[in-house]
């Protein structure tokens, strides 16, 4: 049975995002025996049904397992992915179409965060939010996970529906910390917060999906889905 592994993220107008998806696509595939490819949901060539349609058209394939890139359940991840994975199958009734838990529920990832970020100093999670309940809920119990790691405090702040939330929290700290974007590539939100980060005399990490961390990670969390059926 033949597999493609296909990463799935929410796509940005920003040309770095898209650079470190194929870079991010392209490190995996070598530490899996399957083809890796990657689409966007957003601000791809097509939509995602389309992009999806493209890549089983250039190489046939069995069995397609599907890993949506997003920190939380929110709405892009529990309804948009799921209704284009439905018109993929519409359209290949005799393609096997698999979709992982959203990564940002991987049990590891609060271990990766704090292997990023060893300090002693406050430390802030700043995620885009979600309308979505499922998606705080997923957000506020990966920052109870990451607190377990330390004895400082970690406070999690999203810039939606409150932009002004995260100035807000850096100034109550005493102590300048690392503020560590919950956001997998480079954009306008973490170039913000980069800067308003420097301005408060913190830190700030860089995107997830550049640290060669999150490789053997992701291999780690996709490689259940692969068992043969």
């Amino acid at each position: 049975m033949s597999t493609t592994v296909l990463l799935c993220a929410h796509g940005s107008p920003d040309p770095r995002a898209e650079q470190e998806l194929l870079q991010l696509t392209a490190r995996l595939q070598r530490h899996l025996p399957h083809l890796v490819r990657c689409a966007t949901l957003e601000f791809g060539p097509t939509d995602l049904t389309g992009q999806i349609s493209q890549i089983l058209t250039q190489r046939a394939t069995d069995r397609l397992i599907v890993v949506p890139l997003f920190m939380s359940p929110g709405v892009h991840a529990c309804e948009d992915v799921p209704r284009s994975l439905g018109e993929v199958q519409a359209l290949w009734p005799q393609l096997t179409v698999i979709s992982t838990s959203v990564w940002g529920t991987c049990p590891q990832l609060p271990q990766l965060l704090a292997e990023q970020t060893p300090t002693e100093n406050p430390i802030v999670l700043f995620a885009h939010g979600s309308r979505r309940s499922t998606a705080l809920v997923a957000l506020h119990g990966l920052t109870e996970a990451v607190q377990t790691q330390y004895a400082q405090p970690v406070a999690l702040v999203c810039y939606q529906p409150d932009p002004a939330a995260l100035e807000r929290q850096l100034s109550q700290f005493e102590t300048p910390g690392i503020v560590v974007p919950l956001f997998l590539f480079s954009g306008g939100l973490v170039d913000w917060a980069t800067i308003l980060a420097h301005q408060k005399g913190w830190l700030i990490t860089e995107p997830l999906g550049c640290s060669e961390s999150m490789i053997p990670l992701l291999k780690q969390f996709i490689t259940p889905w692969l068992s043969p059926l």
